[in-house]
């Protein structure tokens, strides 16, 4: 019956629409984070960074081609 709901537009936020459809019933704020050593922006966890979170120093490609 939600399900149906949401399909017919009912009145919901977009967010919150999102997170039902995909089975998410929670929000990740409890994830660690760190700041690329380049851009000096936060970064959060990732689960392909799992077993490297330790050496994990760039958020993306683009910041460890710069530092190079």
């Amino acid at each position: 019956m939600l399900y149906q709901k949401l399909l017919t537009g009912w009145p919901m936020p977009n967010l919150m629409r999102r997170q039902i459809l995909s089975g998410m019933s929670h929000k990740k704020i409890h994830l660690p984070t760190k700041v690329c050593v380049v851009c000096l922006r936060p970064f959060v966890w990732r689960k392909k960074w799992e077993r490297d979170w330790e050496n994990v120093k760039y958020c993306s490609k683009k910041c460890r081609q710069m530092a190079n």
